[in-house]
């Protein structure tokens, strides 16, 4: 039987409210929340790390707004994924356009191993309110 994660009391009770802040800034109180909670991921940053890279490909950058309504943000989607060297978890938009669906990358977080991965995706979720 597997086990449950739960998140600790003091990430639990940490209020989340992503709408009117950055990219940057929403990676920082993930950052914060997650550390604050016990885990300790390696690295917290908005997907897209150039100054000229295409958001539609590479993911919005820090200073990108955070997407104001549910229906124009579409869905956000955690997900443990494999980076090019390390493992990690990525928050995703899912959005439809033009009768198809596109998922931008919004935020990558470093773990140092898969259970940590495991660990860090299910307190991101909880934050995200997605369970």
């Amino acid at each position: 039987m597997s086990e449950v994660l739960d998140l600790p009391v003091e990430l639990a009770s940490v209020p989340f409210e992503p709408v009117g802040k950055t990219v940057g800034e929403v990676a920082a109180e993930i950052d914060g929340a997650l550390r604050n909670g016990g885990l300790e991921p390696e690295w917290v940053l908005p997907a897209n790390q150039y100054a000229t890279a295409p958001e539609e490909l590479c993911g919005l950058r820090a200073t990108s707004a955070w997407p104001k309504a549910p229906y124009l943000a579409g869905q956000t989607c955690v997900s443990v994924v494999r980076f090019e060297s390390a493992t990690g978890v990525q928050v995703n938009l899912i959005r439809a356009m033009d009768g198809h669906r596109r998922i931008q990358p919004v935020i990558r977080i470093g773990a140092r191993s898969r259970s940590d991965a495991w660990a860090i995706a299910a307190a991101v979720s909880r934050l995200f309110d997605l369970d």
